[in-house]
């Protein structure tokens, strides 16, 4: 094993700058030697100092090719943060990932989005999170009939202005489009997601009542998913508080809170399409405290 025999290692790369990466490496583990790796193996230390080093050498940059593998690298690990509650962490790998993802197609390349958005919020990076939906709604101007409902889901996940709603329009439009063939063909799971990037559309546009409609319709859908559902609820809470009916907006809203809640008692996970990613629970959640937010202002 050639890096297990640092003291020989002769090894040839194609090129210097691999070289310089593994000798630089092989430099890494002997300066802290065995005592320190073996203490951080048995106390189960985070290994803060290597993710340090990667990043100054930019090990990733260099050994991670072709880009679809960097990508790989940077989402898993930013995957590792959420679960672990370090948004920060997972923001920075996240927000390399959207860099690094342009090869990739719209379809990847958006579930990545949807992977930083809420993780900025989560971080109370604000400003970075209106920063990353600008570039989101530029970044897919050409793709609206492929990735409006995305891109409308993960722009809104707070309040915005006039200057975004008009910037999303084509994404609406296009979503409405997508949604009336997904529900025509029977594709139930894609017409309940539309559903509910509408709702939140006509909730931000002011459009109470049809975010109501939209929302009850995804609920309508016999295929279920619990932080979809969630979400749905919840925005049907948001919309009947505005409307003043406040019986309904509290229904709704303990509906949607017992269905995060349940959630928020075991380990968040990756998740799967049929189930809810992990970061379709983080969109309910946010929301969940905008309508809490919301319900006690309506109160006073």
């Amino acid at each position: 094993m050639i890096l297990l025999n640092p003291k020989q290692h002769q090894r040839p790369y194609a090129d210097a700058r691999s070289t310089e990466v593994m000798r630089a490496t092989i430099e890494f583990f002997e300066t802290k030697g065995k005592d320190k790796l073996l203490a951080d193996y048995y106390e189960r230390g985070w290994y803060a100092d290597f993710l340090e080093f990667v990043r100054q050498n930019r090990i990733f940059a260099t050994m991670c090719t072709p880009a679809g593998e960097g990508a790989a690298v940077f989402r898993a690990v930013g995957e590792w943060h959420v679960v672990e509650n370090r948004w920060k962490q997972a923001a920075d790998r996240f927000a390399v990932l959207c860099r690094v993802d342009q090869l990739d197609g719209w379809d990847v390349s958006t579930l990545d989005s949807l992977r930083q958005g809420p993780v900025l919020i989560e971080g109370a990076d604000l400003a970075g999170y209106e920063r990353f939906r600008d570039e989101t709604i530029a970044r897919y101007t050409t793709a609206t009939a492929q990735v409006g409902d995305r891109v409308l889901k993960v722009s809104l996940l707070r309040p915005t202005n006039e200057h975004v709603l008009a910037a999303l329009h084509p994404y609406a439009d296009a979503t409405a489009k997508a949604f009336a063939s997904a529900d025509e063909s029977g594709d139930v799971f894609m017409a309940a997601w539309r559903s509910v990037s509408l709702a939140l559309w006509e909730y931000r546009s002011g459009n109470y009542l049809k975010a109501v409609q939209w929302a009850q319709r995804c609920l309508a859908y016999p295929e279920t998913n619990a932080p979809r559902t969630a979400t749905a609820r919840i925005i049907l809470a948001l919309s009947y508080q505005q409307l003043g009916r406040g019986r309904e907006a509290h229904a709704a809203l303990a509906e949607g809170r017992e269905i995060i809640e349940a959630k928020s008692k075991t380990h968040l996970e990756r998740g799967t399409p049929v189930q809810g990613f992990w970061f379709d629970w983080l969109f309910a959640r946010i929301l969940l405290r905008e309508a809490r937010v919301l319900a006690e202002k309506s109160s006073e």
